[in-house]
């Protein structure tokens, strides 16, 4: 159950990403990549950083 839950909430994490990437490609903001890849990689990032044990 929780698992669903945490799934859910990272696909719906990716899509609000994706659709503003998206959104600002059409107004020539960004240049033109996979915004689906991009926002996945924001946030593999994001949590890579933000789950680090700081030495």
């Amino acid at each position: 159950m929780i698992r669903k839950v945490y799934l859910a909430l990272i696909d719906e994490m990716v899509g609000t990403l994706a659709s503003y990437s998206e959104y600002m490609q059409k107004k020539g903001r960004l240049r033109k990549f996979s915004a689906g890849a991009g926002a996945r990689a924001f946030l593999e990032m994001f949590f890579s950083i933000s789950t680090r044990r700081s030495s």
